[in-house]
């Protein structure tokens, strides 16, 4: 961490089960945990071919969109389970980019899920 970022709790965690419908996404997974006023940041990986990585910075303390805007905000997230990859970048105003490779969509059940996809 930075030498002028406040620290939080810091820990391990474990992960086990995440399913989006009968796609296993993370079976099992140990990593860490870190919290700060700045950010929170999950690190987890499982097998070789299993990893999931999310942050998010400055999303949780802005009062305001402004606010939130000044900060640097932004959302980081990527899976990786065998050939199946994925990955979400999110920076208000700035940009926003996912990119999904080799999704199995047999096991999406895809007429169970709903909402709509947008483009920005």
């Amino acid at each position: 961490m930075d030498d002028g970022e406040e620290t939080g709790p810091v820990g391990e965690v474990s992960i086990s089960g995440i399913k989006l419908n009968q796609l296993m996404i993370a079976p099992q997974l140990v990593g860490s945990l870190s919290i700060s006023r700045e950010k929170i940041k999950l690190d987890a990986t499982g097998r070789p071919d299993e990893s999931l990585a999310v942050e998010i910075v400055g999303l949780l303390l802005a009062t305001s969109k402004e606010e939130n805007l000044q900060k640097g905000t932004m959302l980081s997230l990527v899976i990786q389970k065998g050939q199946l990859k994925a990955n979400v970048f999110y920076q208000p105003r700035y940009s926003a980019n996912v990119e999904v490779k080799h999704l199995p969509l047999d096991e999406l059940e895809l007429a169970s899920l709903r909402g709509t996809i947008q483009r920005i």
